[in-house]
């Protein structure tokens, strides 16, 4: 499927959409905060009339089984023929399942996911610049029993339509700006350093690093620059656009056990491990092309100062548990260099100490 991004005249866009298109019952997906800021106004505004209905779901927190179950069973039955998730990753990812897949039984895991025969159209308004889920054909899946992520994929994850307006990320905090933005940059990385990249991959990703490297900076000096929290939104979805040809590779493999067993936000899960790659695999990344975006990406890492944060969740780090989680996520074998859990104990342990002494 070909998506369509637009950055430009969304209220426009939206309302010639709606007059095309008969939307009978449309779902909105949105968190509590993006409720409360009224984010959907614009859409809510659009779709008003006689003859439409509009239902509202809320989440707060990554898509596991219980919520989407919940999902489903409050809007399975209404005939949804349009979807519109506002928000980062979470509201993203829950709404591309429930555009794309039929439950066939109460869903415990990916096998009872099945691809709809007629796809609800998916409209993904992104409310954060870190996950680029709203360009990607992947959702992720936590369970909280087991402590695992899953990630389903499909090429019908992918949402028919983004709307990028920065005007959203206005309202993110400081930590949230910072464990996004660190999200994308790693998605970057994941791109750079893996079997799979080809140049398309490489010229989003390359991009994305220089945005996120001028703008970042940008940005916490004046978390309401707009013009700078443009650049970051556009680095973002190029950004989930690379990762989209790659999928992730061995940076998100280590991220998921320190968010999974340490509530270590995402962003700064995948931050972690990068000066600990680097160093381990130096010899090999200072003989390719992007050598010095490698280093680029480092020095914004380690000059963001994050030692509170990872002293705050990291504390009880157990290199060798973490590791043993590692092993049983598949991405890591996306990395285009030997890898073992030798290996992946050091880069822990250099990670470690940089960041906690």
């Amino acid at each position: 499927m070909n998506q369509q991004i637009v950055n430009k005249e969304i209220n426009d866009h939206f309302i010639n959409l709606i007059k095309k298109n008969d939307f009978e019952n449309c779902l909105i997906v949105s968190s509590k905060g993006n409720f409360k800021r009224n984010y959907q106004k614009l859409f809510v505004d659009g779709l008003s009339n006689k003859r439409r209905n509009i239902f509202f779901f809320e989440i707060n927190e990554y898509p596991n089984f219980e919520n989407i179950n919940n999902l489903y069973d409050e809007f399975y039955s209404k005939n949804i023929n349009l979807i519109i998730s506002i928000g980062g990753g979470s509201a993203i990812d829950i709404s591309k399942i429930f555009s794309s897949c039929e439950i066939i039984k109460k869903l415990d895991g990916l096998e009872s996911l099945k691809i709809r025969k007629n796809q609800i159209f998916h409209i993904s308004v992104p409310t954060t610049a870190g996950s680029g889920a709203e360009s990607t054909k992947f959702s992720t899946i936590w369970s909280k029993s087991e402590s695992e992520k899953y990630s389903f994929e499909d090429n019908c994850l992918l949402p028919n339509i983004a709307y990028l307006d920065s005007s959203y990320t206005l309202s993110l905090s400081l930590l949230n700006t910072l464990t996004t933005s660190l999200d994308a940059l790693c998605h970057c990385l994941d791109c750079l350093w893996n079997k799979t990249k080809n140049i398309n991959a490489e010229k989003n990703s390359v991009n994305s690093i220089y945005y996120i490297s001028e703008y970042l900076p940008q940005v916490i000096n004046n978390l309401r620059d707009s013009t700078a929290r443009e650049f970051l939104l556009d680095a973002s979805n190029k950004a989930g656009q690379a990762i989209n040809i790659t999928r992730t590779s061995l940076n998100h493999s280590i991220s998921y056990p320190l968010t999974n067993l340490y509530d270590l936000p995402h962003g700064f899960a995948c931050a972690f491990s990068i000066p600990g790659i680097i160093e381990v695999y130096k010899n090999q990344l200072v003989k390719t092309k992007q050598k010095d975006l490698y280093e680029k990406a480092n020095r914004l890492i380690l000059d963001l100062k994050l030692k509170d944060i990872y002293e705050k969740y990291l504390e009880n780090l157990d290199c060798e548990k973490v590791t043993t989680s590692i092993l049983k996520n598949s991405r890591f074998k996306n990395f285009e260099y030997e890898i073992d859990e030798k290996i992946l104990k050091n880069i822990l342990s250099i990670s470690k100490k940089v960041f906690l002494g």
